[in-house]
């Protein structure tokens, strides 16, 4: 049915305003007032009057904090800062000018009793509805201008988001575009759900990490809880929610599309309650700090308990002490940074003859055998401690990897992945069993640590192991060196 109520007829009918009393505030005959609001007559943009209706509504609505004309213009003009009033001024009479008419209604009613208000939203059905939810979500965040605040929390199950292969490269695209508009992302994982689904969520966010933009925090509180919420929230603009009775329940009743800011800060105020109580699951440490962070490091693996890596090439620590010192010379690596790097390396070796820590260390052989391509090739875990790019001629590559093969005994174990793991880290790591994560990556030099939560240090072990379990035995102890030798006479 077409809305034939004009705007001035919705405003003075929501703030129960007079024809008599407004044309005493604009200094005109009431009838004029009742032509605008039957629309008889337009108002004009040459004259003062809409500036002045736009100063009295505002003005009555000051008292609630502009509530009503907040989502009105919020509804209408999304991109809109609301919280500056002379924008939201500037809007308000934009909007009174544009038409005569509603093109829609508003979606909050306006009420003097603040304990209650009306208000509308979308619902979409099942995975398939959460779905497309999320994608206009996202589209929508894509949209608008730099710097935006996501907030994201989900305790349901994620089947919705990995059951469709081209909804979640759609899902994995989508963020990586929010990150490069630099929208910042906060979101908060629980660590109530069983080590599986937490490996999967390390897997889907990992990598997002190293480019920077991503907070990620955990509730650090085990619970049964009776139901499972979802909020996904554009900060001031838009929250998808959803409940489920349970993790195990895979099909998603309903997800519901918020967009009026009365709600969507009722929200955030909620996200931001539970947020006060997290810790931080992943912290970007600055590269400045990097030599603090290798120092804790080298505590850490002293502890008796086994030890995980995974890179795509071998780390320096397991190549020839004077064909490191050569890298460094051909690099034009400093005197200081030199030794400091020495230092790594000679700590690091003499803790790895401890015969009570057992190491397994997992490269990529299709990385290896590509890089084999090039006369030199980058080495991540230098570049980031020398703060510059380190290349590694060919032949000292070969003989890097030829010596690290030699490190392999019952305390040693080394693997290959050859062709694309169905699982994977995303990031090169070191993972100390039972105490703490260290990831980091070249892109943008940033170095990633993980705090010592149980749950999640286990968790990715767990998915270590998993990426180690499915790597057939001739890449593991019957490791077939004739491959690796073909791959090395390229």
């Amino acid at each position: 049915m077409k809305i034939t109520e004009s705007k001035l007829s919705l405003l003075m009918n929501s703030f129960k305003v007079r024809s008599k009393d407004l044309a005493e505030y604009l200094h005109v005959d009431s009838s004029l007032i009742s032509k605008w609001k039957n629309n008889k007559r337009n108002l004009s943009n040459k004259s003062n009057y809409p500036e002045s209706i736009a100063e009295y509504f505002l003005n009555l609505d000051k008292i609630y904090d502009y509530t009503f004309i907040k989502n009105l213009i919020h509804q209408n003009y999304p991109k809109a800062n609301v919280e500056d009033i002379k924008e939201l001024k500037n809007y308000f009479q934009k909007w009174i000018l544009e038409s005569r008419t509603l093109s829609q209604k508003p979606s909050k009613n306006y009420s003097k009793n603040q304990n209650e208000y009306s208000t509308t939203f979308t619902v979409y059905r099942k995975n398939e509805g959460r779905r497309k939810a999320v994608l206009d979500f996202l589209d929508l965040a894509i949209s608008m201008p730099e710097n935006q605040e996501i907030l994201l929390l989900s305790q349901e199950n994620m089947t919705w988001l990995v059951e469709d292969k081209n909804f979640f490269n759609e899902w994995d695209k989508k963020l990586y575009k929010l990150i490069q508009k630099n929208h910042k992302i906060q979101i908060i994982h629980t660590i109530d759900r069983e080590t599986t689904k937490i490996a999967e969520t390390i897997e889907k966010w990992l990598n997002l990490h190293m480019l920077g933009g991503l907070k990620s925090y955990y509730y650090p509180k085990y619970q049964d809880t009776i139901i499972n919420h979802t909020l996904f929230i554009i900060k001031n603009t838009c929250a998808i929610t959803g409940v489920s009775k349970s993790t195990e329940q895979k099909e998603i009743d309903c997800t519901y599309f918020f967009n009026d800011l009365h709600t969507v800060k009722n929200f955030q105020n909620t996200f931001f309650t539970i947020k006060e109580i997290c810790n931080p699951l992943i912290i970007n440490q600055d590269i400045k700090k990097s030599e603090e962070l290798i120092k804790k490091l080298l505590n850490l693996l002293n502890e008796p308990d086994n030890e995980y890596h995974y890179s795509d090439i071998p780390q320096f620590t397991t190549m020839d002490k004077n064909d490191l010192i050569q890298i460094l010379i051909e690099n034009s690596v400093k005197k200081d940074k030199t030794l400091k790097i020495l230092n790594i390396f000679d700590q690091y070796n003499e803790i790895h003859k401890n015969k009570n820590i057992k190491t397994k260390y997992l490269y990529n052989l299709k990385k290896m055998e590509d890089n084999l391509k090039y006369k030199n090739i980058l080495y991540e875990d230098l570049s980031l401690l020398c703060e510059k790019e380190i290349y590694v001629k060919k032949d000292l590559f070969k003989k890097h990897i030829k010596n690290t093969l030699k490190k392999r005994n019952k305390n040693c174990e080394i693997g290959f992945i050859y062709e694309k793991p169905k699982k994977n880290f995303g990031a090169n790591c070191i993972i100390k069993q039972n105490h703490k994560i260290i990831a980091y990556s070249n892109k943008n030099k940033p170095i990633i640590t993980s705090n010592t939560e149980p749950t999640i240090t286990q968790a990715f072990e767990f998915h270590f192991n998993e990426i180690w379990n499915s790597i057939p035995s001739m890449y593991k102890k019957d490791l077939n060196l004739c491959k690796i030798e073909n791959i090395l006479k390229k």
